[in-house]
């Protein structure tokens, strides 16, 4: 017998003959048949229920009609989709769905777009029967986002079952009983949850609804563009959806997901579904300024273009290309990226370009490359969905890649995979890992190493468990449950990469890779298969690797070869590496840097180290911003360049997994802004170099020709629903060939003055530089706080929701504590990126590991 007779079915339905795959749902079959069986809830991410006896169908022997959101396929099943019987029942259902229907279609967020206005028009009767009074009931909200109207429910269940099935949150329940059903939070109270409005996106009628785009707009009054999320490195798909007549007040309403579209699938986090408002902000700068008798004041492009490169070529030309650097973005798209350190390398003849403003301690780019060739060839979501064992090191998925959370959410839930997460504080994996290995802060390295050690038998685990600050039998469990597992994708976050010695961190991670995937476990058939995901913080990050915004590489990982680049770009390309982040920000304080370009970059609040940015920004000559707000940096500027958004301008992002999408603009810029790559070609025609592009598919183009790894690359292959562009580095030398050990930094020592270990990172409402420019987002996240364990605050008498002060040797800080259930004592976290309370200000670049004190106000 064939594999196809084994696993296909063939039916008939309303007199069709069809096969489909053995497990398929009636409802699904027909569908493939062309033949549409009206759902309310039934939907394809969730477990059939058969709750809205809206899909009843005739199936041939059997005796009463069923649903066939619930029922399998089965050979020569007959199904019957269009008889007066069936059509009888399906009125019947909307005539109960509208007996207490307000029937406010006018003045609903879903008109227009309504399952149950459809259906009634195909299935329904001009007139109900039912007498009675209607029992209406008024919008209830749901704090602090979302709006409900419970006469507009259809009782489907959607919105609890996603919360259950994808989320993990379990957030929504049914409470009451009969026509007061209606789903809720704890006591009908506000949603405990991440906010992620997913329950709109999958509810088919009105009954749930976005505060923020209650009676906004109608279908018609809305351009829809798909476009990609300018937030996490996953890479999300979303539909942008403008009202406006002209650019002059065009205006991004909502962002949705997309069925079908993209790696997410109709997915979105609360970042990509309400993080837009920065694009519509009245802050948003509109055109250029320059400092004139220390003030910054409005110019014309013209002026500001030409004092650009006035200066860069003065300084170029009294100090040589090493006075001059650029600190680029992971949030510019491929292309300005690539043009950004062309202008720098190419033009200015500088390798002193960077985009990692985050990090104390940048990496070598081989490091980075040797893991990115150890990643999944089929995509690193797709094998977090699929894989047996998710091992998870320095990784904060809930804030910082929400859908790579969900897939492992989902494969815990359905297909019973495990998760073993090594962290220093209590986060939201630790609810659905099978082991949490709570390491002391800082010693990720040593903690990797040491577990490659014990894989390999070649170390002691009293040695590494002393070492990283855990329990023996604990690092032994997690170690042979590495060990064991026959198919492991070791995932690392950023506290791994841009962590306290990334270098380090990295050779260990490879090594612990080529470890376990020598040793396959006993009893095993194959080779043990290993991948390594390297998570991207930023949309971008990925790319800006990718296309060398890195000091030790030109784009493609290429290192210091310039042959590839040099027809186009020039012959004389510097060949020595240049200074990362930390090093021009250190140069500039000392007076060697004398220019620095900043593109789409806030390092005056994001490098964790403010006294030095202070200095830096205080003593660097020549200053360039180039921004869509006038942030803390842009305001120490001497020319401030508007940039266009996200939403205004062509181009692609390179996810976290290697996979190339397209940005597409949805409106036109606003005010004088201009996209990052034209503004980049017009410095470089200033200073004599002018570039031919027209727009920025000619620069992918050029991309393609000179980077390898992008080598294929096309604008068109891209406009599939899911593009299958991914890129990955050829494999490197391994290094884990090197001897295995399992020494290193152990466990910060504690200290009299500074008790506390401080770690800082972002969270889910408030992710990086652009979350503050989004009102919608600074609802959810309305001041800063420091998170505290409650052994600590009893100890310090300090309550949840109090004021207190964080005192560093290098400065101090007053905001309110959070008392967090859980928390590790001696341990503070500190959301970082709040403009009122910068948490650079306490850091030290020198410091290995944070430490400070806490003093009650």
């Amino acid at each position: 017998m064939s594999d196809a007779t084994v696993d296909t079915v063939t039916l008939t339905i309303d007199g069709i003959e069809v096969s489909v795959p053995k497990g398929t749902l009636v409802v699904d079959a027909a569908r493939k048949a062309g033949i549409e069986i009206p759902v309310f809830c039934s939907h394809p991410k969730l477990e059939p229920i058969g709750a809205c006896r809206m899909c009843l169908v005739r199936v041939e022997k059997i005796p009463k009609l069923i649903t066939s959101c619930t029922l399998q396929v089965a050979e020569g099943m007959v199904v019957t989709t269009n008889s007066a019987e069936v059509a009888a029942a399906r009125a019947g259902v909307l005539e109960f769905l509208l007996s207490n229907h307000s029937l406010d279609c006018p003045f609903c967020d879903k008109g227009g777009e309504c399952d149950l206005q459809d259906h009634t028009f195909r299935h329904g009767v001009p007139e109900g029967r039912f007498e009675e009074p209607k029992i209406l009931r008024q919008k209830k909200p749901m704090p602090p986002i979302i709006e409900k109207v419970m006469s507009r429910c259809v009782h489907c269940a959607r919105c609890i079952r996603y919360c259950d099935e994808v989320m993990g949150v379990g957030a929504l329940r049914f409470i009451n009983r009969g026509v007061c059903t209606e789903p809720a939070a704890f006591m009908d109270g506000g949603l405990a949850c991440e906010q992620c409005g997913n329950c709109i996106e999958v509810c088919p009628v009105g009954a749930l609804t976005a505060e923020f785009y209650d009676l906004k707009a109608r279908p018609l009054d809305r351009k829809q563009t798909n476009s990609l999320c300018q937030y996490c490195g996953d890479g999300c798909t979303m539909t942008i959806e403008v009202k406006g007549r002209h650019s002059g007040e065009t205006h991004i309403i909502r962002t949705r997901g997309h069925d079908g579209q993209g790696v997410n699938d109709e997915f979105l986090c609360v970042r990509g579904r309400f993080g837009y408002g920065m694009v519509n902000s009245p802050e948003r700068l509109k055109q250029p300024l320059v400092r004139r008798d220390g003030e910054l004041v409005p110019a014309t492009w013209d002026e500001a273009l030409d004092l650009v490169a006035t200066r860069l070529a003065e300084i170029r030309e009294r100090h040589g290309a090493d006075a001059i650097g650029g600190i680029g973005s992971e949030k510019c798209t491929n292309e300005e990226a690539y043009l950004f350190g062309k202008l720098l390398r190419g033009v200015l003849g500088t390798n002193n370009v960077d985009y990692r403003t985050e990090a104390k301690r940048p990496f070598q780019a081989a490091s980075l490359a040797r893991l990115l060739a150890l990643a999944p060839p089929e995509g690193a979501l797709w094998r977090l969905r699929h894989a047996r064992l998710v091992v998870l090191v320095g990784a904060d998925l809930t804030s910082e890649n929400p859908w790579s959370e969900k897939q492992i959410i989902q494969a815990t839930a359905k297909d019973h995979q495990r998760v073993l997460l090594a962290y220093p504080r209590r986060i939201r994996p630790v609810e659905y890992a099978s082991r949490w290995l709570r390491h002391a802060p800082g010693t990720e390295p040593a903690l990797l190493r040491g577990l490659a050690g014990l894989v390999a038998n070649e170390a002691q685990a009293e040695q590494v468990a002393a070492t990283v600050g855990v329990a023996p039998d604990e690092l032994q469990a997690f170690a042979k449950e590495l060990q064991d597992a026959p198919d492991v994708v070791l995932l690392l976050g950023p506290r791994v990469c841009a962590g306290t010695d990334p270098d380090a961190a990295m050779l260990a991670a490879a090594q612990l890779a080529q470890t376990l995937g020598v040793r396959r476990p006993a009893g095993a058939d194959g080779p043990k298969r290993v991948d390594v995901v390297v998570l991207a913080r930023h949309n971008n990050t990925r790319g800006a690797q990718d296309l060398g915004l890195l000091p030790d590489t030109y784009p493609g990982y290429a290192g210091m070869k310039t042959a590839g680049f040099a027809p186009e770009w020039g012959e004389a390309l510097p060949t020595r590496p240049g200074k990362s982040t930390p090093e021009m920000l250190a140069a500039a304080a000392h007076g060697e840097l004398k220019a620095l370009y900043v593109l789409g970059a806030n390092p005056a609040v994001a490098f964790p180290d403010g006294e030095r940015v202070r200095q830096a920004l205080a003593g660097v000559e020549f200053l360039v911003v180039q921004d869509l707000f006038l942030t803390p940096t842009a305001q120490q500027a001497d020319v401030v360049l508007p940039a266009a958004s996200f939403a205004e301008k062509e181009g692609t992002f390179t996810n976290g997994e290697g996979r190339v999408q397209r940005v597409r603009r949805a409106m036109e810029p606003v005010g004088e802004a201009r996209a990052d790559w034209e503004i980049l070609q017009a410095v470089a025609g200033r200073l004599g170099r002018p570039w031919p592009y027209l727009s920025a598919g000619e620069v992918a183009r050029e991309i393609t020709r000179l980077v390898p790894l992008y080598a294929g690359l096309s604008y068109q292959a891209l406009d599939l629903p899911v593009s299958n562009f991914l890129v990955r580095p050829a494999p490197l030398a391994a290094a884990a060939a090197e001897p295995v050990v399992s020494g290193g930094a152990g466990p910060a020592a504690p200290s009299g003055e500074y008790p506390f270990v401080l770690l800082t990172g972002q969270t889910l409402f408030h992710s990086g530089t652009l979350s503050p420019w989004a009102p919608e987002m600074r609802r959810l996240a309305q001041h800063a706080y420091v998170e505290i364990a409650p052994e600590d605050a009893a100890t310090l008498g300090v309550a949840d929701g109090e004021r207190v002060r964080l005192v560093s040797p290098r400065g101090a800080l007053s905001l309110f504590a959070h008392v967090q259930p859980g928390g590790a004592p001696g341990i503070l976290f500190l959301p970082h990126h709040f403009a009122e309370a910068p948490a650079n200000v306490l850091l030290d670049a020198a410091a290995a590991v944070d430490r400070v004190r806490v003093e009650k106000e």
